[in-house]
This record gives structure tokens, C-alpha cells and sequence, in this order.
């Protein structure tokens, strides 16, 4: 996994060389010494709907990224459709 450049869920220091060692990889101790990962963090807890609530707080990202709401906008409509459902 790591030979393509994927980031297993499990760093040894067989996987950090592989991924360090890859074309491209910057050669500093210092960007090696970052695969070292200490503490891994959930973007979103596990919860019931947890999906459909990203799905709906990914089109409106897409939205205000794309400049066709503002962010108020993009916030305010977020919170109005995942009140509607949940």
C-alpha cells in the first residue's frame, strides 16, 4: 500500500522509509520525521446519520466554494436543511 503512495492506518518505519524513499518525497529529515504520527483524530464521530448530515454540509461547501452562495449564505442553509431532517 504504501509502494503506491497510500497512507496505511498502521506507520512502521518499513512503511515511513517506502513512502519517504518515493520519487518526489522532499529529502529533509524533517518531512520524514512528520510521517510520525502521534495522535489521529476523527473528522466526524460515528453517529446515526452521520452521512446523510455530510452530504448536505458538502453540497453547501461545494456552493460557497464555488461563489454562487456567500458563506453566510452557505451556513445559514446548512443549518436550515439538516434542522429539517433531524
Amino acid at each position: 500500500m504504501a509502494s503506491t503512495g497510500n497512507f496505511p492506518a498502521i506507520m512502521t518505519d518499513d512503511v515511513i522509509n517506502t513512502i519517504a524513499g518515493m520519487a518526489g518525497f522532499p529529502t529533509d529529515e524533517g518531512s520524514k520525521e512528520a510521517l510520525n504520527i502521534t495522535n489521529a483524530y476523527l473528522e466526524a464521530l460515528y453517529a446515526e446519520n452521520v452521512s446523510e448530515i455530510n452530504s448536505i454540509l458538502d453540497t453547501y461547501h461545494t456552493s460557497i466554494m464555488n461563489r454562487e452562495v456567500t458563506v453566510e449564505e452557505g451556513v445559514a442553509s446548512m443549518n436550515e436543511q439538516v434542522g429539517k431532517r433531524f
